[in-house]
């Protein structure tokens, strides 16, 4: 076969699951991997192993949970890896195909993996570093802005109160 590994991860707040499927679609390996630097590192040993056995760099398909994914697609995306982040609106509509309702992050993973493989993703526009940098910069300043509007209107009222007219 002529498909490269593909890895699934299943993100969310304290740890994600992935899930690594051969060429052949069988599971190469599963792992928990915390969001620490010996977990990250131990998941990208074990997809260098896979590009090893399989002689093809695999393919990373995760879902944009929140914030969550942005540590993964950086750390994978600086090594080289082809990450694909797909909204979890879609990638759960496609999850619930399955005759059996089984809900867990190491099924997730495998499902993320095989919709990669069957071609039923529409891959998230994830922007460039500086990019993702300078909108939180604009998010802080506005919710800056926000915060200090807030004060200056109850400093009105605490004022409309102790010397009123």
């Amino acid at each position: 076969m002529s498909f490269c590994p593909v890895a699934g991860i299943d993100v969310s707040k304290r740890f994600s699951d992935m899930c690594v499927l051969s060429p052949d679609n069988k599971i190469f390996a599963q792992e928990k991997i915390y969001h620490d630097e010996t977990s990250i590192n131990r998941a990208n040993a074990l997809l260098q192993k896979a590009e090893q056995l399989f002689s093809s760099k695999p393919v990373i398909v995760m879902e944009s949970t929140s914030h969550y994914h942005l540590i993964l697609f950086q750390f994978f995306s600086d090594r080289g890896y082809d990450v694909i982040v797909v909204n979890p609106l879609q990638s759960n509509s496609m999850k619930d195909f399955s005759i059996r309702k089984r809900k867990t992050d190491r099924v997730d993973a495998f499902k993320l993996a095989m919709m990669y493989r069957t071609k039923t993703l529409r891959p998230s526009q994830i922007p460039q570093t500086a990019m993702r940098a300078l909108r939180q910069l604009c998010r802080e300043r506005v919710e800056f802005l926000n915060d200090i509007t807030r004060y200056k209107n109850r400093l009105t009222a605490l004022l409309d109160q102790s010397f009123p007219g």
